[in-house]
């Protein structure tokens, strides 16, 4: 009995082995691939000087990926930015759905968590007609930006597209929202 047990010992160490060197070179090269494709998305990182010869901020893409709340499963997508002077930025991109009036009451309970609204105001297209709404506000030490408003349906996977930005302060998120794509 003995002999089988030894030999299902150093079989299974052998198997356990040979998936955690499976393991970390799937992961190397997931790491090496997910730096390469951040590279292509690189902003220069370095402050520059507008023609008034005021700084102006530049951003950085260091992540992106999509998550799923577990509380309200609500399904997201994000970006983490980092601003040339290493202030980081968020942007929450969450699923809209097709009704105007049931998103609308989302960021409504967005907005209502606010510790100070500084404004809200409408979201206008090309000939001036309403399409959505947006509201800048303070909460938790943070400044945000919320934003909803109508989009062209072939483009997008929803009827309307909501989102979050999200800063330390509320020069970082100003010049982000303003920022040269």
């Amino acid at each position: 009995m003995k002999p089988y047990f030894f030999r299902f010992v150093i079989a299974s160490f052998a198997f356990l082995v040979g998936i955690g060197l499976v393991s970390f070179y799937l992961n190397a090269n997931f790491l090496i691939q997910a730096q390469v494709s951040n590279k292509a998305n690189d902003l220069p990182n370095k402050t520059s000087e507008n023609n008034e010869g005021q700084t102006e901020l530049t951003f950085k893409k260091i992540s992106a990926g999509s998550a799923i709340n577990i509380k309200t499963k609500e399904k997201i997508s994000y970006m983490d930015f980092r601003s040339s002077d290493g202030k980081s930025i968020k942007v929450n991109h969450f699923y809209a759905g097709d009704s105007y009036k049931k998103e609308s009451a989302r960021f409504e309970v967005k907005l209502k968590k606010a510790k100070k609204v500084l404004e809200v105001t409408p979201i206008l297209d090309e000939q001036g007609t309403e399409i959505g709404k947006r509201a800048l506000f303070e909460e938790n030490k943070e400044f945000k930006i919320l934003k909803l408003f109508k989009v062209d349906r072939k483009e997008y996977f929803s009827s309307f597209e909501f989102y979050e930005i999200v800063a330390p302060t509320l020069i970082h998120l100003l010049a982000f929202e303003n920022r040269k794509r």
